[in-house]
């Protein structure tokens, strides 16, 4: 399981431990990825990027491989992590193992697009007078820096991350994929495109009335409230690729 990164990672991640631990009741082998920098892993967020990343993927599925003894894979993402995970496979990893699934959930379709969004939370974070009282004044009107939500961003990272890019992505990994979306996604229909083009089974799917949001700054520091999606993404994993 593939999460996002940054302040994503933190509103995504009890989330994610109710997907994975509703996954294990149903049988599965499932193991939650930290990547480089983020959660539980070693290393600082600057340490990361999108070629570091999918490698933290393989040896995640190495690993996994080897708890489990399982030969097939089924890869979920979210958000970034779920732009991650199309790459990665589509890089060749995981190719000594059958591949069951591929499932973005809410994927981003650029990093570049996730960047944007960051940038532009962290301005009204810093402009927000609920946050920052009239009398600090150095608080008002400060431009974004570094730092992004409490995570640093480096010059080198956004550059990987303006890289990341599914509608680019060449060849789209040969794996059933199913894109489950909290809402619309702008973009689907460029993406629907590319799947078919490239001969790969695939659906989309709006679960009504689900927590996302993704874009909307109110809802940033809310955890994620995932059910409904949660029971449609083990549905789909239940299903023969």
């Amino acid at each position: 399981m593939c999460p996002s990164i940054g302040h994503e990672h933190t509103r995504a991640q009890r989330a994610l431990r109710v997907l994975a631990e509703a996954l294990a009741r149903g049988g599965h082998h499932v193991l939650r990825l930290d990547y480089r920098g983020l959660g539980d892993s070693w290393g600082r967020l600057e340490d990361g990027g999108v070629e570091p990343w999918c490698e933290d993927i393989e040896l995640a599925l190495e690993q996994l491989a080897a708890l489990s003894g399982s030969r097939q894979i089924d890869l979920v993402g979210v958000r970034v992590g779920a732009a991650l995970a199309a790459t990665a496979l589509a890089r060749g990893v995981g190719a000594r193992w059958s591949r069951g699934r591929l499932v973005l959930w809410d994927p981003v379709l650029s990093g570049g697009d996730f960047l944007d969004v960051a940038i532009r939370f962290q301005t009204t974070f810093l402009n927000d007078p609920m946050r920052f009282p009239a009398l600090m004044t150095e608080a008002k009107k400060r431009p974004p820096g570094e730092d992004l939500l409490g995570y640093p961003y480096p010059d080198g990272l956004r550059s990987s991350l303006q890289g990341l890019d599914l509608a680019a992505l060449t060849p789209w990994p040969a794996v059933a994929t199913n894109i489950v979306l909290s809402g619309p996604l702008p973009g689907s229909d460029d993406l629907a495109a590319r799947l078919s083009a490239a001969g790969v089974r695939s659906s989309f799917e709006v679960v009504a009335d689900a927590d996302g949001a993704w874009q909307d700054y109110s809802r940033h520091e809310l955890t994620l409230r995932a059910g409904k999606i949660v029971q449609v993404i083990a549905r789909r994993l239940e299903e023969t690729p």
